[in-house]
């Protein structure tokens, strides 16, 4: 005759089973800016956009220079100006930006540049946002 199995036995496999589809369920920082990069270059940028927004999200609003710039470019090829000047702004005050590459005279010389950003050169925010990155760039050569 088998006996049941006893309730301990049953929380125990409940836990593990429980523990183990959330971690396999969970999506990843990494994932998150894979499926962006994914979705920029098949000219998804909504899509790209939002990746980057839900990536930032879970890494607790941290991310580099380059995933805030990509998503800015993301932002603004989907047409969501506030997005990217959002994005581009935490660069310039260094919100949110994990240290690793931060060169404002790179920056500015992309920001001047990209053709991502043509749209948002019709916004009156654009003129604003080049002479805080060229204040961010002549500041950091004083230094």
């Amino acid at each position: 005759m088998k006996r049941p199995p006893s309730i301990l036995s049953l929380i125990l496999f409940l836990s593990i089973l429980t523990l183990t589809n959330s971690a396999s369920g969970q999506v990843s920082f990494f994932q998150l800016i894979d499926s962006a990069e994914s979705n920029y270059h098949k000219k998804n940028y909504l899509k790209a956009g939002s990746f980057y927004a839900e990536a930032f999200t879970i890494n607790g609003d941290m991310a580099t220079q380059t995933n805030r710039y990509n998503a800015a470019c993301s932002w603004s090829l989907a047409d969501k100006p506030n997005a990217a000047f959002g994005q581009l702004n935490n660069i310039i005050t260094n919100k949110g930006i994990i240290q690793g590459w931060n060169d404002p005279a790179e920056f500015h010389k992309m920001l001047s540049s990209d053709k991502d950003f043509v749209n948002l050169q019709k916004d009156k925010q654009w003129n604003k946002l080049l002479e805080k990155a060229l204040e961010k760039n002549k500041n950091m050569n004083q230094r």
